[in-house]
């Protein structure tokens, strides 16, 4: 993986899989609140407040982001590939329905679960496919590689999504096509995992609730 044309392109996807030292730290106890924070080189692209759901550094990290809480977005229309040359501010948001997140240590993808809001529809899996998590004090860091897929409840099939988000970030320069290449294997990589069952995976997350007290969360004052 090299760096990409465009002048923000530089390290983008140096490496899907990074050499990993993010392992060798204290697990977060369950209920600790972090940020997980969208980054692309110096801008902060997304900021969502989250709750650690279990946290084992060499094998996976869990979190939970609350119905209620506050959160922050790049401003773009839908479909509209991100990283914008002009300034710009970020958006304030509140999450709607709830998500449960896992990401492994030295892996190009995260897998997240979704509910309706009342939690009386599990709605799928959506595998977001980006840089190993980076843990810095309460932040947990990554960065997108445009390309996402969605698996339904049952794991029988899957859609790739944002294919031309992809195609366009390679005719932008902001990967090159070998590097377009690399993500797209990550996502297959992502849908065995689902779609085989593998750990944690072999478990029927569906039924899955968290701590009672585990409310919405807020953004600090300084965010953004």
């Amino acid at each position: 993986m090299g760096g990409g044309t465009h002048r923000h392109g530089s390290g983008r996807a140096a490496r899907l899989t990074p050499l990993g030292k993010g392992s060798e730290r204290e697990p977060l106890p369950p209920g600790t609140p972090v940020f997980l924070r969208e980054t692309w080189q110096t801008r902060t692209l997304s900021l969502r407040p989250v709750r650690v759901v279990d946290d084992a550094p060499r094998r996976q990290s869990s979190f939970y982001f609350a119905p209620g809480s506050s959160w922050l977005n790049d401003p773009r229309d839908r479909g509209e590939v991100r990283f914008l040359d002009d300034p710009w501010e970020l958006e304030p948001k509140v999450r709607e329905r709830p998500v449960l997140s896992f990401g492994f240590p030295d892996t190009p993808y995260a897998v997240l679960l979704t509910w309706s809001g009342d939690w009386t529809m599990f709605e799928g899996y959506y595998v977001n496919i980006q840089s190993p998590l980076r843990l810095h004090g309460d932040t947990v860091d990554y960065t997108d590689w445009f390309l996402d897929v969605r698996i339904p409840p049952e794991r029988d099939t899957y859609e790739w999504k944002d294919e031309h988000e992809l195609a366009e970030a390679v005719q932008r320069g902001l990967l090159t096509r070998s590097e377009a290449d690399d993500v797209r294997w990550a996502g297959e990589r992502a849908i065995e995992q689902v779609l085989l069952h593998e750990p944690p995976f072999d478990h029927e997350w569906s039924a899955w609730r968290p701590d009672p007290s585990w409310g919405p969360l807020d953004l600090p004052d300084t965010a953004g």
